[in-house]
């Protein structure tokens, strides 16, 4: 432990995440002494709308067997594979995947 107290890169991290941790400790505090004892995620759910869906209620846009397929093929490959995957599809597939996920 003492060769990481010795290394800058330790040395500019831990004071990169202290800062933050202040800055994080004064926005609660903040938060409390405005609205009184609100929690976090109370404060966000009354001051925030809610802008993008959640993955419970999406619902896919499948107009056609091509968009049936691009979407049983999406949801079958794993985070790491999906680049290759996705850079791998015709101009017709992207298309379909766009309109399955609304992007």
């Amino acid at each position: 432990m003492k060769e990481l107290k010795d290394d800058p890169l330790y040395q500019d991290l831990k004071e990169r995440f202290d800062k933050l941790e202040y800055k994080i400790d004064r926005i609660a505090n903040l938060i409390l002494q405005r609205d009184g004892k609100e929690t976090y995620p109370e404060f966000i759910k009354k001051h925030y709308k809610e802008h993008t869906p959640t993955m419970q209620g999406f619902q896919p846009d499948i107009q056609s067997e091509l968009d049936e397929r691009m979407y049983k093929e999406s949801q079958s490959i794993t985070g790491g594979e999906f680049s290759d995957w996705y850079n791998g599809l015709t101009p017709e597939e992207i298309e379909s995947y766009k309109r399955i996920y609304g992007h």
